[in-house]
Order: structure tokens, then C-alpha cells, then sequence
């Protein structure tokens, strides 16, 4: 996945939380239930009461919940070779000092 498609579904599900009202226990009152209608992200129905609240809303649930479930999934294969990379490196470093240590002294 390259940058800008990343930015982009960020940038999506940004756009898909919103700091406004839902009915919570549908249906309202003016339904005729028992309902209240309450501020809030309407897309998490998560009561919200300001806008310090509705950017923490973004930054704790909704970024970490769209990092968790599709867009890890599709890292580019460029990251998947270069922590493989990294690892048999670090593998390599590991067994060539334990090597050394294992040499008879002089």
C-alpha cells in the first residue's frame, strides 16, 4: 500500500466519525420510546460531550481500530522484505557473536 492510499483511508475514516447527535435507546421520546438524543460520534454511537473529547474520540478509537483491522493487513511487500531483512540480520549478528564466544582462547 503506498502513502497516499494509507492517507487516503485514514483521511476516510476520519471523514466517517462526526461530532454530532444520535438517538441513544431508540426509539426517542418523540418516537414514542424512551430514547434520549445525545451528542456524540453517531458512527461509534459513543457520547461526546466536547470537542477535545470528539479529537481524543479519533486519535484512542477510531485511527487505532482502522490501523488494527484492514490497512496492516495490506502493508507493501517493500516493508515485509525489509523486516525479514532486519531480522535475518539481526539472526546472523546473534549467531556470529555467539560463535565468537565459543572460540578457544590463546
Amino acid at each position: 500500500m503506498k502513502k497516499s492510499e494509507l492517507l487516503r483511508a485514514l483521511q476516510q475514516e476520519i471523514r466517517r466519525h462526526d461530532f454530532n447527535y444520535f438517538v441513544d435507546q431508540p426509539p426517542s421520546v418523540a418516537q414514542g420510546g424512551k430514547g434520549v438524543v445525545v451528542p456524540g460520534c453517531p458512527a461509534c454511537m459513543k457520547r461526546i460531550n466536547t470537542m477535545n473529547q470528539f479529537l481524543d474520540h479519533l486519535a484512542s478509537d477510531a485511527i487505532p481500530a482502522l490501523l488494527d483491522s484492514d490497512v496492516l493487513k495490506l502493508l507493501p511487500a517493500e516493508m515485509e522484505v525489509r523486516y525479514s531483512r532486519a531480522n535475518h540480520l539481526l539472526s546472523t549478528l546473534k549467531r556470529d557473536v555467539s560463535d565468537s564466544h565459543n572460540l578457544p582462547r590463546r
